[in-house]
């Protein structure tokens, strides 16, 4: 039997997830007198902090 307890297969730990800085971004909506938005925005609104950081890491290697 293969021993399945080495670097390679290692279960990961808090130290092996890369540092991600996030940002706060908002969102002015006319919409509406309340000015808020349906939770369907929300996956939009997301995918900004993860392009950003696909980008980086990219042109920090």
């Amino acid at each position: 039997m293969e021993d399945i307890a080495n670097d390679e297969n290692k279960i990961p730990q808090a130290e092996d997830v890369p540092f991600i800085r996030s940002f706060r971004t908002g969102t002015t909506v006319f919409a509406n007198s309340l000015e808020i938005k349906g939770i369907g925005e929300a996956g939009t609104i997301a995918a900004t902090p993860v392009i950003a950081n696909a980008a980086a890491d990219a042109l920090l290697r």
